[in-house]
């Protein structure tokens, strides 16, 4: 009994649950998907944590490296001004020998000699001063060069922290996609069992009437309350048929006028066609000959459809809509410069009038 009926559900109840299961597979694997994203965030939060430790390093290894800098520095300024001492106390003192010899005296002059002695220890201070400032110079440039080094340390390490950041956002954006995901696939799971549910209360009412049916003895009461139950879902399937086929003839009739005023229009587009064809300019102007190719176009596809039943028509509105669109720009721009042609035409017009009127008022 119903099995025409029956039928119909045990289709729509295969699909209903080809569906529901589709929806459940779909859920679990965002479900797997959120769950490894969020496995791994901790990972990438501590890849952060321990960037940010190695930047401040580095940056505290700049720091002490700008402070020996600082101090190579002074030290070198130190020994620059050690040896510009030196070598003024050598200056000084050169300026204060005595003569080598004395009248009438025989050897060196006693002064003398003491002075030269005091100028050798001048000259070595200057020596050791000397090589002081050289080796102040290169413990500096040492100095530099680890400066160097740990500022580019710094940007390396603050290039890999911004990397660890920004990995983080991406997986934190990336778990709140699969979230909104995954509530959707919940929704869609609670949808379509209960997609599934419809269809199984249908089938236990279906069930509940045949044992009305096959009850022996028969209770003529509940035959009658299931004959008017039934007869009562009859007619309001019929009412849904007749609103439905209402709707569907009132959509059919609104693109039969939509469908009107286009061929109204094509027919504008084909008197505008025959306009172009006359215009002399035509050859001139390449916008005018892709003008007039797609206005050959639409007219024949017009053509193709007018003759067809409303509800048959494929006219392709959307397109035809784009392409005039992309024509009256095409359109515009040739009419600037035509516009621009009849200006300069004017203006040489003009030009040559003056002309002739100068050279007429010149003649005898």
């Amino acid at each position: 009994m119903y099995e025409h009926i029956r039928a119909k559900l045990a289709r729509d109840l295969a699909a209903a649950q080809a569906l529901a299961q589709q929806a459940v597979a779909n859920r679990d694997q965002l479900a797997a998907s959120l769950a490894q994203q969020q496995a791994a965030l901790p990972a990438l939060q501590n890849a952060v944590t321990a960037a940010q430790t190695t930047l401040n390093a580095r940056n505290a290894d700049v720091t002490s490296a700008q402070t020996a800098v600082a101090n190579k520095t002074s030290a070198v300024q130190s020994a620059q001004t050690a040896l510009n001492q030196a070598q003024q106390a050598a200056e000084d003192h050169q300026a204060l020998e005595p003569p080598f010899h004395l009248p009438g005296t025989p050897g060196p002059n006693p002064e003398w000699l003491a002075w030269n002695a005091e100028q050798q220890l001048l000259d070595r201070a200057i020596d050791t001063a000397q090589s002081q400032l050289s080796s102040a110079q290169q413990a500096l440039t040492q100095a530099q060069q680890s400066l160097n080094a740990a500022v580019a340390a710094a940007n390396q390490a603050a290039i890999d922290l911004q990397h660890a950041r920004d990995q983080v956002t991406a997986a934190t954006a990336s778990i709140a996609t699969t979230q909104q995901q995954l509530s959707a696939a919940q929704t869609a799971v609670a949808s379509t069992q209960q997609a599934v549910d419809a269809v199984f209360a249908r089938i236990a009412v279906l069930d509940a009437r045949q044992s009305v049916l096959q009850a022996q003895p028969l209770d003529r009461t509940a035959v009658e309350s299931l004959a008017d139950t039934e007869l009562a879902d009859a007619l309001a399937a019929w009412q849904d048929r007749h609103d439905l086929l209402g709707r569907r003839l009132a959509a059919i009739d609104g693109r039969a006028a939509l469908l009107g005023i286009h061929d109204s229009t094509v027919d504008d587009l084909a008197r505008l066609r025959a306009q172009v064809a006359g215009w002399p300019d035509i050859g001139r102007w390449a916008a005018l000959g892709t003008l007039a190719s797609t206005l050959d176009g639409i007219i024949a596809a017009n053509a193709a459809e007018r003759s067809r039943p409303a509800a048959d028509r494929n006219d392709d509105l959307a397109g035809f809509r784009d392409m005039l669109a992309a024509q009256l720009a095409a359109l515009q721009a040739v009419a600037s410069l035509a516009t621009a042609d009849r200006d300069n035409a004017s203006t040489a017009l003009q030009q040559a009038a003056d002309a002739l009127a100068q050279h007429q008022a010149a003649g005898p």
